[in-house]
């Protein structure tokens, strides 16, 4: 552009307009939700004092425990990765959805 003059901004081609259902406009839980499948894993529940929990022991028996805590907004489903690498190396793994996460209860 010469001196003195402003370039014109252009305007972003116009996006084709997406649908509610498109997964585009919709997260994967949403998009799994809407087609029937829980998208979390369900191992065994244990009714604690503060409601159930969902929990995973798996791996050799009578081999030493690892417990695995997930971090915010995830689940025992986290781990199913590494869990298997425990496994082969002759660990057992304790994987459990916490309290208001994943398939365990939420404590009022």
């Amino acid at each position: 552009s010469h001196p003195g003059t402003r370039a014109t901004p252009t305007k972003p081609p116009a996006r084709p307009a997406e649908d509610a259902s498109s997964p585009a406009m919709t997260s994967a839980r949403e998009v799994k939700a809407a087609r029937g499948v829980c998208p979390y894993e369900r191992g065994e529940t244990v009714a604690l004092s503060r409601g159930s929990v969902n929990y995973r022991l798996e791996g050799p028996e009578g081999a030493p425990v690892v417990v695995l805590l997930h971090g915010l907004n995830a689940s025992l489903a986290s781990f199913t990765v590494l869990g298997e690498a425990f496994h082969a190396r002759g660990w057992r793994t304790l994987t459990y959805d916490m309290y208001g996460f994943g398939l365990s209860a939420s404590p009022q």
